[in-house]
């Protein structure tokens, strides 16, 4: 499932619907080609992972997201995983389907 944030009061809820699958926060810009990429890989990888659910963020759109203290968002793309609600690790760069398996499973 990806889902794009649409109003800020909208990640908590998905957060907390989803916390029973691993989810992937992206932050990203329109601009970014690394992003449009990653976006591509994203899609395929979710057609293998069914307890997967990615929340993508316009770190533009949503800059006091992108800045809170548990993210602090440099550049994109920037990925964050949570299990169980809870944040595990991030990544930044554009990652392969091959390497988001690995981020994720590792």
């Amino acid at each position: 499932m990806l889902k794009s944030l649409i109003m800020e009061e909208e990640f908590n809820k998905f957060l907390h619907d989803n916390q029973n699958k691993l989810i992937l926060v992206k932050f990203f810009t329109t601009w970014c080609l690394p992003c449009r990429e990653l976006n591509q890989n994203i899609e395929k990888l979710l057609l293998e992972r069914k307890d997967l659910a990615v929340l993508e963020i316009d770190a533009k759109k949503f800059p006091k997201l992108s800045q809170k203290i548990e993210f602090n968002v440099n550049s994109v793309p920037t990925l964050f995983l949570f299990r169980q609600g809870k944040m595990v690790k991030n990544i930044t760069g554009l990652l392969s389907v091959l390497q988001l398996k690995q981020f994720i499973d590792s």
